[in-house]
């Protein structure tokens, strides 16, 4: 759906049970996203300390591949809900 979240924040209104399933998610989308989006949402790492420790060139690096692992985890979640019918 539309409303997933680029962020996730404790203070967030999802609820813990909403938090849990998409971390979930998160562990199941493949490297080096499960990684990225692990460190930058749920441990607060900055992008420059993500670049240093996935190996990335720049933070601006970082960022892009956060931002297309979003977009990875937001089809993963799409598949998960939606497989579940059969809509023809």
């Amino acid at each position: 759906p539309n409303d997933i979240p680029d962020i996730i924040e404790e203070d967030s209104t999802l609820s813990q049970e909403d938090k849990e399933l998409i971390r979930e998610y998160v562990d199941r989308v493949a490297e080096p996203c499960s990684s990225v989006l692990r460190m930058f949402y749920f441990d607060e790492y900055t992008m420059f300390s993500i670049a240093k420790l996935m190996g990335y060139k720049s933070e601006d690096v970082a960022k892009s591949s956060k931002n297309k692992c979003m977009t990875k985890l937001k089809e993963l979640i799409k598949k998960g809900l939606y497989g579940k019918f059969d809509i023809n």
